[in-house]
């Protein structure tokens, strides 16, 4: 199954799972395995990315039980989490920052590598400081 195929089959089983689905049980319906299940979220996340801005798939944590997949709104499932997965997208940009710079320092600035590792940087670290700066706002009031 070529990757577009798959991203489709992703997306028709959650369609028909709106309470949500595990990944175990996704990948045993579209009968593929743990990356290709990965694969084709992300390749469906970047396609919903495109074609709407409040839909994605979102995933629903379950102590002690597999996490469920289902397509949903950001907005309503994200409210209750939303404290945590900010902060987890900091702690990402953070680490994005840091991980870019080693490509920066091993490619050279003329390729199109390390113009894109430049650019990367650029932005991660003016992200930061802009998200720093908010934090020291915060702080003073």
């Amino acid at each position: 199954m070529k990757r577009r195929e798959r991203m489709d089959v992703l997306f028709d089983i959650l369609v028909a799972s709106p309470e949500g689905i595990t990944r175990e049980e996704c990948c045993q319906r579209a009968e593929i395995d743990r990356d290709q299940f990965f694969e084709g979220r992300r390749d469906l996340l970047e396609w919903l990315v495109e074609t709407d801005d409040t839909v994605s798939i979102v995933v629903i944590d379950r102590p002690g039980q597999p996490s469920l997949y289902k397509l949903g709104s950001l907005i309503d499932e994200a409210k209750p989490h939303l404290a945590s997965r900010i902060a987890d997208l900091e702690t990402r940009m953070r680490t994005s920052e840091h991980s870019v710079i080693p490509f920066v320092n091993a490619t050279d600035g003329r390729t199109a590598d390390g113009k894109r590792a430049r650019v990367m940087r650029k932005y991660l670290t003016r992200l930061r400081e802009d998200l720093d700066e908010l934090l020291r706002a915060e702080q003073l009031w």
